[in-house]
């Protein structure tokens, strides 16, 4: 029987080592709307790229779109990391699964009660890996 093997980070460097390449996931989000009421189950996907420069998100919902660069907010926590958003009101937790798979959250700092994204997000592997 084969397990997950999980990882963890002993300090900045492993968390950039491994968070580095480009991403890719779908999730769900609750944001309340009268044109698109998140009841309806309409999944958000996310593009997540990062480099040793920065990281970007590029999510989307329907026609709502929201694009952040995120920056480093706290010490990363064994298999945990928090990120802010570069000029905008929203942050993110990050908790890695394996080597090529992580769990990402995103909500607004200022209003709990919403979720930009909650899923798992895969790293784009093969010879498009870099689209």
């Amino acid at each position: 029987m084969n397990s997950l093997i999980y990882n963890y980070f002993s300090n900045l460097d492993e968390w950039n080592d491994y968070v580095k390449g480009n991403w890719r996931g779908k999730g769900i989000s609750m944001i309340p709307s009268t044109v698109q009421p998140y009841e309806s189950g309409d999944e958000t996907t996310v593009i997540w790229k990062a480099n040793t420069k920065e990281i970007k998100s590029y999510f989307k919902r329907g026609k709502s779109e929201f694009s952040f660069i995120w920056l480093l907010e706290s010490d990363v926590l064994c298999d945990r990391i928090k990120l802010i958003a570069k000029d905008a009101d929203w942050e993110c937790e990050i908790q890695a699964m394996t080597k090529d798979r992580f769990h990402l959250h995103v909500l607004p700092q200022s209003d709990k009660s919403k979720i930009l994204y909650s899923g798992v997000v895969t790293k784009k592997t093969g010879l498009l890996s870099f689209l």
